[in-house]
């Protein structure tokens, strides 16, 4: 879906590293609650990226919305 938005679940995702080996982005492929497919990244916070490193979100809820022309996925 190209500008996704509302309530979603984490079906897989992938953390994207710079150059220097520190986790840059979390990238979401997920599911709205009507079923539709999304791909959006995370906000870039350390916090997050480093849980995103340690443990797995499949599963988690969150919304997705569009941000300028990025799909924006956060939890809760």
């Amino acid at each position: 879906m190209a500008t996704p938005t509302g309530a979603a679940t984490v079906e897989t995702y992938t953390v994207l590293f710079n150059r220097q080996g520190e986790p840059e982005r979390g990238l979401i492929i997920g599911r709205l609650d009507d079923r539709t497919r999304f791909v959006a990244f995370t906000p870039n916070e350390e916090a997050l990226l480093r849980n995103l490193t340690r443990s797995s979100p499949i599963g988690q809820r969150g919304q997705v919305r569009q941000e300028g022309s990025t799909n924006l996925f956060e939890f809760g």
